[in-house]
């Protein structure tokens, strides 16, 4: 290894040794200036291979172009004496190949690492890159479930031949869909719907779709054999998953998906684990509760008279209260001395009477018009000419001074506009 922790490249400083591989060693490195922590991907001697130097400089540009949280990020890269050097997004977490290897992994977990890798590669699809390597070590897991596609070392746009050739294999032999066996320059983005088929198959079931004693009998296995349904594996996995992945796993491209976003659809709703959300048993009784007083309060808005409650008249719910019985129709007498009134209810005429008589019937009362309550009463006659009567005087015919004098109407405050009026004419008057 020809980089220790403590050494400086070129604006970056390592921090300790993450990992090696075929092509070269992963560094944690921290920039100098803004102290940002990143990794570094050496790619020794690349300077001596141009095929290889051009391979990871499409890398680069391939996967700097992609912006999907499901995506290692690329930042730059650069040349550090014959190395090649890929400055990529740090990640903490491990591979998914490590996290299967722990043991079986939680079918809604599953499902959720499932649902990530499939959306990041539709993201890729959309940008017209194919990964080629969709492999359980090319797939990161952070400590908090979150799922980031890497090395895209292989990646290719549809079409692309300048890098590989007809003839020559790429990619992971257990997970690699058959067309790339035959060339690994005329596939498509369903060459990735194989791999991603190939890997949930074994994060499901923890066993891969197909095992060889050598690379020859996976590859054959591969092109002619048909895997065995999933649940005869694991018992515990729903019927549909069988039909998914297996269509996934088809060996003519045209049978599988169309697309990574059919994939998906197909894969995750009905699969998908209870709905535990907000709307649970407390909250929909207390959501029926506030509908039902929201209602009331509707109700009262719009004057409804009442909520009935059921059929029966004796349940009707009031929302407002009755308005107060009308009161008897009255008359003011005088008593014959003609000093009180008092009131003496009308006589309700007798039921023959005003059936046979129209004109003793009563007569429904009118209520006086707003101007008429308003009006001032008439004044009485100053004296009342009377004949005279014995043993009466004329003090004692005329009335008496309170009911002479006219009654005390309360004088009503000026409207708006009449104080308006008078402000106007006071300053005209001061002008």
């Amino acid at each position: 290894m020809r980089y220790q922790a403590g050494q400086q490249i070129g604006e970056y400083r390592i921090l300790g040794h993450l990992g090696s591989g075929a092509s070269g060693d992963v560094f944690r490195v921290e920039h100098r200036i803004t102290r940002r922590i990143e990794a570094i991907k050496v790619f020794y001697g690349t300077i001596v291979d141009e095929e290889r130097a051009q391979r990871i400089v499409r890398e680069a540009m391939l996967q700097a172009k992609l912006n999907h949280p499901g995506i290692a990020a690329v930042h730059t890269a650069f040349w550090s004496q014959d190395d090649l050097l890929l400055v990529m997004e740090f990640i903490e977490g491990e591979s998914l190949r490590q996290t299967m290897d722990r043991g079986r992994v939680d079918y809604f977990t599953a499902l959720s690492y499932a649902g990530q890798i499939l959306r990041a590669l539709i993201h890729a699809h959309q940008n017209g890159v194919v990964h080629r390597d969709i492999s359980p070590a090319n797939i990161l897991v952070t400590p908090k479930g979150r799922i980031k596609l890497t090395d895209f070392g292989l990646a290719k746009k549809p079409g692309d031949r300048r890098i590989t050739q007809s003839g020559i294999m790429m990619g992971s032999i257990h997970y690699t869909a058959p067309e790339q066996i035959k060339s690994s320059a005329d596939v498509d983005f369903r060459a990735d719907i194989y791999s991603t088929a190939a890997v949930l198959y074994e994060l499901f079931t923890t066993e891969r779709p197909f095992e060889g004693d050598s690379p020859f009998d996976l590859m054959l296995a591969h092109a002619e054999t048909r895997p065995v349904p999933p649940s005869s594996r694991r018992a515990d996995l729903p019927p549909h998953l069988d039909a998914v992945l297996l269509r996934g796993l088809e060996k003519d491209p045209a049978r599988r998906f169309s697309s990574a976003a059919d994939f998906l659809v197909a894969l995750v709703p009905d699969s998908a684990p209870p709905r535990r959300g907000w709307w649970t048993s407390a909250n929909a009784w207390t959501a029926a509760a506030f509908s039902l007083v929201a209602a009331l309060f509707v109700a009262l808005a719009l004057g409804s008279p009442g909520l009935r409650v059921g059929n029966e008249e004796a349940m009707t719910i009031p929302l407002r209260p009755p308005p107060p019985p009308a009161p008897p129709p009255e008359a003011f007498e005088k008593s014959k001395t003609g000093e009180t009134p008092y009131m003496v209810p009308q006589s309700i005429p007798d039921e023959a009477e005003a059936t046979h008589s129209p004109l003793k019937a009563s007569k429904p009362r009118m209520a006086k018009p707003v101007a008429a309550r308003f009006a001032p009463r008439r004044r009485p006659p100053a004296s009342i000419d009377l004949p005279p009567a014995p043993g009466l005087t004329p003090s004692t015919l005329a009335p008496p001074a309170a009911i002479l004098a006219p009654p005390a109407v309360p004088k009503r405050p000026p409207g708006f506009w009449n104080q308006l009026g008078r402000k106007v004419n006071i300053f005209r008057r001061h002008q």
